[in-house]
């Protein structure tokens, strides 16, 4: 049974998930708590040997072997290889959803194209719902535990209705190593042609159907390869040897140790294994290791997640209901197709007939939420006036030319460069410099025919006359 808690995280407030902490079924307590017992037995065990077993002697090897274990403990990549673990996990446990065939829409295609309310329509479109629901549990049926405990073998589809004995006989005739599941999907089709020859199935609705048998087959299809294809077994194997030799080593390395005293100096364990006289920070004994358990919840609660998520078509509180989806496509497929097959409401004027935007009511409940419609975020954006003012494009191409240049001027007034440079090239400004920079004059003229006049530069035009215009190159090549 698929552990749903939407309802209580529907809306967001205090305490409102601070609850789903003390839920038990599906919970990360009830994955973890024995191994956590197990866990914290051990660790008691280990610390008791060491507090009141031991002799100086093997005190002082204990506390070697520990503190060579911390050492090297934070070197094992734990938390990336369970995280890339666990996100290919729950990206597959997803797609394995994803994949499961659902026969609406072809219940939908069937009760729209095969038209008829007579007892042979009825029993073709009856048909092909059963024989969608047959091969659906003829795949679940080799995929999944719960699928395979209720549908044992396959009389007992004979007994549950979804297979008639002459089905049976066809079906046994097919001798196949391999998964028969396409084989009632084969016979819609053969009931599809039965139905165009009888004239009632349209043209038309004959590929539209066939297209959805396809889009379902390749569904199971995919079911049987999820199922076929696992998740590499050295990947499962190495985040299970990572964690739990993890928190095996914790066992030794995160124990309590008593400090040294050497002289009227009290020492660390570790200030004496590195040869260390002065005297550091000593740890506080801890009998219950509050941060190691809390780790051990974290990192083992992560690992369970894959461990549940891995085969999502078993038995686990959070697996698939299997089941409830079979017994659910045969009742929608049953209702689409015969019980409300062209039936409808009696055509008549909605209750907004005269009105042009109309409103739907809201309860004493609803009515205070606050609204927020769907508006652009510049809806609501003003501008003055004068921005608003049209400008002509020849002002805003000579403006923005003057303002091109007047910026590389500018740059290059304030370079600082050899004050004997040549100009290069006819045509071009001239680079002006000035030995004392605060002589500069920052007013520049704003357009091109005012910049070459003010430095001594004739305007020429396209024809090398005189003039205002000026060629193409010379307005961009100008230094």
């Amino acid at each position: 049974m698929t552990v749903t808690y939407s309802l209580e995280v529907s809306t967001s407030g205090f305490l409102k998930f601070n609850r789903l902490m003390f839920r038990w079924r599906g919970s990360i307590w009830q994955v973890i708590w024995y191994e956590l017992a197990i866990w914290s037995l051990c660790y008691a065990a280990i610390s008791a040997v060491y507090r009141f077993a031991l002799d100086d002697d093997d005190r002082r090897r204990f506390e070697s072997v520990a503190t060579f274990a911390e050492q090297y403990t934070s070197s094992l990549p734990v938390t990336f290889v369970l995280g890339f673990y666990v996100s290919i996990i729950l990206t597959r446990w997803w797609n394995i959803f994803l994949s499961i065939p659902w026969p609406d829409n072809l219940g939908l295609c069937i009760a729209t194209y095969i038209k008829g309310h007579d007892d042979n329509t009825r029993i073709i479109r009856r048909t092909m719902i059963r024989y969608l629901t047959l091969a659906q549990v003829l795949v679940f049926r080799n995929i999944s535990s719960a699928a395979k405990k209720r549908f044992p073998t396959i009389e007992h589809l004979i007994e549950a209705g979804l297979m008639t004995k002459a089905d049976l006989k066809v079906y046994n005739r097919m001798q196949s190593t391999h998964p028969k599941y396409w084989m009632p999907l084969q016979w819609i089709t053969v009931l599809l042609k039965h139905a165009k020859d009888e004239k009632v199935l349209e043209d038309a609705g004959y590929g539209k159907i066939l297209d959805k048998l396809l889009e379902y087959r390749a569904g199971l299809a995919m079911l049987l390869s999820y199922d076929w294809i696992s998740v590499p077994l050295v990947y499962t194997q190495v985040v299970n040897l990572a964690v739990r030799f993890y928190f095996a080593i914790c066992l030794v390395s995160r124990q309590y140790l008593e400090p040294h005293v050497v002289g009227d100096r009290t020492l660390d364990v570790k200030d004496v294994e590195e040869g260390n006289d002065e005297p550091g920070v000593a740890k506080m004994d801890m009998y219950i290791p509050l941060f190691t358990l809390l780790q051990f919840i974290f990192y083992l609660g992560w690992l369970k997640v894959a461990e549940v998520l891995i085969n999502p078509l078993g038995e686990d509180p959070d697996d698939f209901e299997i089941n409830f989806i079979i017994d659910r496509n045969m009742q929608i497929g049953y209702a689409m197709v015969d019980d409300h097959c062209d039936q409808m409401p009696t055509l008549e004027k909605d209750s907004f007939w005269n009105e042009r935007e109309p409103e739907l009511p809201h309860t004493q409940a609803s009515i205070m939420r606050r609204e927020n419609p769907l508006r652009g975020t510049c809806a609501s954006l003003k501008f003055s006036k004068e921005s608003q003012r049209i400008v002509p494009m020849e002002s805003i191409d000579e403006t923005a030319e003057s303002q091109g240049l007047l910026k590389s001027i500018r740059r290059r007034l304030t370079q600082k460069k050899d004050p004997e440079a040549e100009v290069e090239g006819a045509g071009r400004l001239p680079r002006l410099y000035s030995e004392d920079k605060s002589q500069i004059d920052e007013s520049v003229p704003a357009s091109l025919n005012e910049i070459n006049v003010a430095e001594g530069f004739t305007p020429t035009t396209a024809d090398g006359r005189n003039g205002s215009m000026y060629r193409k190159t010379d307005r961009f090549n100008f230094l």
